[in-house]
């Protein structure tokens, strides 16, 4: 449970989603020496839109849709994949299991590359595959 508070606080989330229901990321994707760079707005439990590469996606819980400059489409498949993408969420994992609807199990520490160890903390349920997430043990 302390390295489950631990990394919530260092995802910036105090352990109350309903205080904090919001997070907002910006990213640059390589792509065989191609660069995107996208948005990702997400609203928790299950909303989001994202920007990138001239497309914006979204899921307001029930409908998956894209906008490009030609159409806005809908997708049965687009909301399976929003749905598993909400699901394997680093801050909606952690509350989860935080909150013990998801299991977590502390797993032996890791060396990186650079020699230094990483705590390793996997997560699953009934309905999810096994995620290993891998926390870096010097303060930020």
């Amino acid at each position: 449970m302390a390295l489950l508070d631990r990394a919530i606080a260092a995802k910036g989330r105090a352990g109350e989603a309903a205080e904090h229901p919001h997070d907002h990321r910006q990213q640059t994707l390589t792509n065989q020496g191609a660069q995107t760079d996208s948005v990702n707005y997400i609203e928790y439990p299950d909303r989001f839109p994202h920007r990138g590469g001239g497309t914006i996606q979204g899921f307001d819980g029930a409908q998956a849709w894209a906008q490009t400059r030609a159409a806005c489409t809908t997708s049965p498949r687009g909301r399976r994949d929003a749905r598993a993408s909400l699901r394997r969420d680093t801050v909606a994992l952690l509350l989860a299991a935080k909150d013990g609807t998801l299991a977590a199990r502390l797993l032996p520490d890791v060396k990186d590359t650079v020699g230094h160890l990483t705590r390793t903390l996997e997560i699953s349920g009934r309905d999810l595959n096994p995620v290993v997430l891998y926390i870096d043990r010097r303060p930020r």
